[in-house]
């Protein structure tokens, strides 16, 4: 699916994702600087680029600079609403940050979007889960703790948010660990 916008045309987007995936290489090689120099440049030519903006998201994260990031990736997911990528570091940034509320949003978004990375849906819906049940099990176990009657919702979400990742990658290495530690058991089919 190729979106068109009217920063760009032609050449100058197609430099601009060229830089974009020069930043991406440059910030797994270990020279964020470099990464995030390519990546600028990369929106100077399309102030669309997804790449670009992804790019400099992550490295504001990198650098504990959420706000930045989180400015960053709600220009990508406006301009680019169906890639899923944004959602997963959003929902780390909001995570970080204490809200739960929004970093389960952005995961639930990362599920609904079309687009995913990394070649398989069903993995980045996994871990989407997965990270949806990691919000939830601190939760219940400290209403369960203090006794509450929270715990119940609680456990629900999570075991929903587990479940479903277990459905959709049974091999999940965090989500098996995270079931156990919560006082679930897997058992072998």
């Amino acid at each position: 699916m190729q979106v068109c916008t009217p920063y760009a045309k032609g050449t100058a987007r197609l430099l601009a994702a060229e830089l974009a995936w020069l930043a991406a290489i440059g910030r797994r090689a270990g020279a964020p600087d470099k990464s995030k120099a390519l990546a600028a440049l990369a929106l100077k030519l399309d102030p669309a680029c997804f790449g670009a903006l992804f790019q400099l998201a992550q490295a504001a994260a990198d650098e504990k600079k959420p706000d930045d990031a989180l400015r960053l990736i709600g220009q990508a997911t406006t301009l680019w609403p169906g890639y899923a990528a944004p959602h997963l570091l959003e929902g780390e940034l909001q995570t970080q940050k204490g809200s739960r509320a929004r970093a389960e949003q952005a995961y639930r978004a990362g599920i609904a979007a079309k687009l995913k990375p990394y070649g398989s849906e069903a993995g980045f819906n996994a871990e989407c889960y997965y990270r949806i049940a990691d919000l939830y099990a601190p939760l219940a176990q400290a209403a369960l703790k203090a006794g509450s009657a929270a715990a119940v919702g609680y456990y629900k979400k999570f075991n929903a948010a587990i479940l479903e990742c277990l459905k959709l990658n049974p091999g999940h290495p965090k989500a098996a660990e995270l079931l156990k530690k919560m006082g679930g058991s897997i058992t072998p089919r």
